[in-house]
């Protein structure tokens, strides 16, 4: 690893000595939720270190607690983010409807993302809720006298429906 990354490491482990992991994560998390910060901007912004270190004690809490946390925090956001893109809509005018447009969508599928539960488009595809076909074309083939023309379809998957 880097220069950069040891010492955004060194950093994370004396501010966990120092204040604890419960202060960090609260910082992290108030960012996260309510200031529109990824880690990235955190780090570098409060802390005056690269992302990775910060990721890295994130993700490498045996408890998993930490990571758990932050998607809350994203979940939080991304709720956030819907009552906003129905403000940007609510006072649109004739001047800047595409643009209200354009930074509500942008603000759902955001939430989409960061809450697929709540806010996420059902998945349609694959065996759990759609047809999944898969056709092979066989090129180079001498014998089409069943009427195909070299094409096969393999596999057929069909949605199941609930009782």
């Amino acid at each position: 690893m880097g220069k950069r990354t040891n010492e955004g490491r060194k950093f994370m482990e004396t501010m966990e000595l120092i204040s604890g992991a419960d202060a960090i994560m609260d910082i992290i998390l108030e960012h996260v939720a309510t200031d529109n910060m990824d880690l990235k901007q955190i780090a570098e912004e409060q802390w005056g270190i690269i992302v990775t270190p910060v990721w890295e004690w994130l993700r490498l809490d045996p408890t998993k607690q930490r990571e758990k946390q932050y998607r809350h925090a994203l979940k939080y956001r991304a709720d956030r983010l819907v009552h906003e893109s129905l403000t940007d809509v609510q006072t649109a005018d004739m001047t800047n409807v595409p643009l209200a447009a354009l930074r509500a969508n942008h603000k759902l599928k955001m939430a989409e993302k960061w809450d697929r539960e709540n806010y996420g488009k059902e998945d349609r595809t694959g065996p759990a809720g759609g047809v999944s076909i898969s056709v092979v074309v066989q090129r180079g083939v001498a014998d089409h006298s069943d009427g195909t023309g070299g094409i096969t379809i393999e596999h057929v998957t069909q949605p199941q429906i609930p009782a």
